[in-house]
């Protein structure tokens, strides 16, 4: 075995690329004194990888490079059946996304013009408030010794990724990946996640993805991600005199309930709640024929509808008499 190293002094006002790289050559002599040379290209690679990242359009902008989670295109978005590239998709990174377990899957992209992305080596600030310039730095600067842990690069893999080109407007762009791994050590709550990518030759950039926390006017280069763990809770509301069981017999007026929801309500963990998304509710009867129906409020035509206010901390559920028309008397329960 042999090795041959070059010296910053001999590097120094020269360059080698692809395209016109530099020529070394190796001779080497037996003790007969017989001797062959060989001709070696060199080729300085000083490019620094650099993280790609692609916000989309709307209220909510949205990075569609960076993604968190192994989620699935929507297939009514779609239009069509799911192919592969709809397949663990993720979805799209915003400051202060919320992930639902410990474990969170990443993926996103380094271009490296030269030797190539080898390692992508992270830190993971779980703490109430992100890190300051000066605790990225240090792991920046020390970044295997100050590491969380790492990962090696993938080979490049393209997904189908829903971009909004409007508030109202969205088409599926393919985006491409070339690291991708799942993390564990985000702890429940705020967590701040800083990437550095490396090639290799060993250059090394941290990703340059900029997040300003709330009341501050410096950027840093890390990802607000945050953990939500606790499922919501739903009450219902009972008004002065309401009974908790309703009555109907199918030709009175429709029924309506009203309640209350809370996303983590404990005082422990309230604070670290992602937020009551979406609202819905379901009925099940059972027909005189025997068959058992269920309606939703997600059917086209809905016989049970469901209206939520004060930012889907409360609900109106209405269910329409004529559900009940085919139905022999018996007891059923909403569900919220």
């Amino acid at each position: 075995d042999w090795k041959f190293e070059i010296g910053e002094d001999l590097k120094t006002g020269l360059t080698a690329t692809e395209t016109s790289p530099l020529t070394a050559a190796l001779t080497v002599t037996d003790k007969a004194g017989n001797k062959a040379t060989k001709d070696i290209a060199i080729v300085f690679d000083t490019v620094t990888p650099a993280a790609l990242h692609n916000f989309d359009s709307g209220s909510t902008p949205k990075d569609s490079v960076f993604r968190i989670g192994e989620d699935d295109n929507d297939p009514a978005e779609t239009g069509a059946a799911l192919t592969a590239k709809d397949k663990d998709v993720g979805g799209k990174y915003a400051p202060g996304t919320y992930g639902k377990a410990n474990t969170i899957t990443v993926r996103g992209y380094f271009t490296e013009e030269g030797s190539g992305l080898q390692y992508v080596y992270y830190k993971v600030f779980s703490q109430s408030t992100a890190p300051n310039a000066d605790e990225i730095k240090a792991f920046v600067d020390d970044y295997k010794n100050q590491k969380t842990g790492f990962f090696s690069a993938i080979a490049e893999d393209t997904k189908s990724v829903k971009f909004n080109t409007s508030t109202t407007a969205y088409e599926f762009r393919d985006i491409k990946t070339n690291f991708k791994s799942t993390i564990s050590e985000f702890g429940i709550g705020k967590n701040y996640l800083v990437l550095v990518g490396v090639d290799y030759v060993g250059n090394a950039a941290v990703d340059g993805i900029s997040y300003t926390p709330t009341g501050s006017s410096t950027s840093l280069n890390c990802y607000s991600i945050n953990v939500d763990v606790e499922a919501p809770t739903v009450e219902r509301v009972l008004a002065d005199g309401e009974s908790s069981t309703l009555l109907t017999n199918a030709s009175s007026a429709d029924l309506v309930l009203n309640g209350t929801a809370f996303d983590n309500p404990s005082a422990d963990s309230y604070a670290n709640a992602s937020g009551i998304k979406s609202l819905s509710a379901s009925i099940k009867v059972k027909e005189k024929t025997g068959t058992e129906k269920e309606y939703k409020t997600t059917d086209s035509e809905p016989q049970i509808s469901i209206v939520p206010s004060d930012n889907n901390t409360k609900w109106s559920v209405t269910v329409k008499k004529e559900i009940f028309a085919n139905v022999d008397a018996g007891n059923f329960s909403v569900y919220v």
